[in-house]
């Protein structure tokens, strides 16, 4: 599907759930913390608002809310033998209801006038990704005491993979040949991982869904959740 200029997929600082395995961590449980500049996959501490070059991603809300986020889905998103719009909404379901202040977050059934800010489509990745977001606008950097640095986010973007020899399945059943490039991945994990990057989640390597790659799961695990709960405490950050 050709997406218009909003919906345009620019995968810039985009994250994968591929096949690599994060490195293991010397650091507290909360590690699914900060999509952005984390730097979990090369071994760091990993957690974000330490200085402007790590700083922690969410979305803004009033003190002791959760703001509600809207989605648009591509009808391109939706497979011959398969329905991404039925795993990515069993996602947000899991998300509205994770015991955090994080936004809850809703498939938009207006189109772009009910305020979309989270765009999921498809696009061709090619080999040995299973999807990718970006957030192709984002907020200024700021300052809090509480928190280090922050930095709102504004848009957020998702593509599922569309290579030709991509297939996805509610089985939790992975596999992957590189010398032909055949590949599948249960879509309600990968749908599930991809919205906690919506939120503001990174890679972590915990036993959770922002775990890259092959999981016997798809719903939230005890990592996920912490990690929401130490991003969106439920105060609103003052610069």
């Amino acid at each position: 599907m050709k997406l218009n200029g909003q919906q345009a997929f620019a995968f810039v600082r985009f994250l994968t759930i591929g096949l690599s395995v994060a490195f293991a961590l010397n650091a507290g449980p909360a590690l699914a913390w900060s999509q952005l500049f984390n730097d979990f996959d090369t071994g760091g501490s990993g957690y974000c608002g330490g200085s402007t070059t790590y700083p922690c991603l969410f979305w803004q809300e009033a003190n002791w809310t959760s703001t509600t986020l809207n989605a648009s889905i591509a009808p391109s998103a939706d497979g011959d033998n398969y329905s991404m719009t039925t795993a990515i909404n069993r996602a947000f379901g899991d998300f509205t209801a994770a015991p955090a202040y994080n936004p809850y977050i809703n498939q938009c059934t207006s189109g772009t006038s009910c305020g979309t800010v989270a765009y999921y489509g498809s696009l061709n990745l090619g080999c040995g990704v299973y999807a990718g977001t970006s957030f192709p606008q984002l907020g200024t950097i700021e300052y809090s005491s509480g928190i280090g640095y922050y930095q709102f986010a504004t848009l957020a973007q998702v593509a599922f993979n569309t290579a030709p020899y991509m297939s996805w399945n509610n089985s939790l059943d992975y596999s992957y040949d590189a010398s032909s490039c055949t590949f599948n991945a249960d879509g309600r994990k990968v749908a599930t991982h991809e919205t906690g990057h919506v939120m503001g989640l990174g890679h972590t390597s915990y036993t959770a869904v922002m775990h890259q790659g092959a999981e016997p799961f798809y719903s939230l695990q005890s990592n996920d959740i912490q990690g929401l709960q130490a991003i969106y405490t439920g105060t609103s950050p003052s610069s």
